[in-house]
């Protein structure tokens, strides 16, 4: 019931943050205050039916040069939530999955124009208040993950 109530109230300040930030023009920055220093997608297959299958995206940034907060990134045409290693807070990763997108995240403006090759991905942040765009190039392939099965009887 606490994970419910938690979950509903930040799922509120999500919303009430990008009705704020949607009359905002949003930027798409040529020089970050970050730069990505390690970029790649790693698909994965479940090991049984109902498992899924998705990909990971990892980002490894250097230290920001002033206090941003990465929250999102669209990579593959879906937009997902992106979180800190809670022991390494420079490295970042999303999971998308087969599973049905958050509609919360689909709020998030991004310039109908913008059209982005399989191996890039957009990094939404704020700075300042402000939301910010970042493009992400030459995201490196690798090879596919696949999770071993359960075994009846084992």
């Amino acid at each position: 019931m606490k994970n419910t109530v938690i979950f509903g109230g930040f799922l509120g300040l999500m919303l009430i943050g990008f009705s704020c930030a949607g009359g905002r023009e949003t930027t798409i920055e040529k020089t970050p205050p970050f730069q990505v220093v390690v970029a790649y997608s790693q698909p994965w297959v479940a090991g049984t039916a109902s498992g899924g299958k998705g990909t990971t995206l990892t980002l490894l940034i250097t230290e920001p040069k002033e206090e941003i907060a990465l929250t999102m990134v669209y990579f593959n045409d879906h937009w997902q939530t992106v979180k800190a290693h809670k022991n390494q807070p420079e490295l970042f990763k999303a999971e998308f999955s087969d599973q049905a997108d958050d509609p919360v995240i689909e709020l998030i403006p991004i310039e109908a124009n913008v059209t982005l090759k399989a191996s890039q991905a957009m990094i939404y942040y704020i700075k300042n208040g402000r939301p910010y765009f970042s493009l992400v190039n030459d995201i490196e392939l690798r090879p596919i993950l696949a999770y071993p099965g359960n075994k009846k009887g084992a």
